[in-house]
């Protein structure tokens, strides 16, 4: 999010704040949520603590490789940024960055709800079992 927008255009209100005030909790955020992107350099589009990338595939890399030789390295297309996990995250990890943005609360919140999808998930294909058992006969 570009902070100085307004102010640089002239319009609206000015923000307050700017990034370099976030810029530890977006990490902590990027961290947390498992952001996957590339780190790029861009004025733009800050890097951050990002996981490694998803891999374009060929289609996306020949047109990359196109855009940067049409534009002389001007333009570039880049793999989005997504709240995909590229690799595992030690739950300490996950653990100690919520407790160090003081998000203990929304942890719990987390894992009761991944309890509570775990169990829907188990009744579910308890479930399925079940109906699948009573009436095989029927089905072949």
């Amino acid at each position: 999010m570009d902070f100085e927008a307004n102010a640089k255009e002239g319009i609206a209100v000015d923000w307050p704040i700017r990034y370099k005030d976030l810029e530890k909790w977006y990490g902590y955020v990027e961290r947390f949520a498992g952001i996957s992107g590339s780190k790029d350099g861009l004025a733009q589009l800050p890097d951050g603590d990002f996981l490694p990338p998803m891999e374009m595939n060929v289609v996306e890399k020949v047109v990359a490789a196109r855009i940067k030789e049409q534009y002389k390295g001007n333009r570039h297309m880049l793999i989005g940024r997504v709240a995909n996990l590229t690799e595992a995250l030690p739950v300490a990890q996950i653990v100690n960055t919520a407790i160090n943005v003081g998000w203990d609360a929304l942890l719990e919140d987390i894992l009761a709800l991944n309890l509570q999808h775990f169990l829907q998930q188990w009744q579910q294909e308890t479930l399925l079992f079940a109906i699948f058992y009573r009436y095989k006969n029927f089905i072949r």
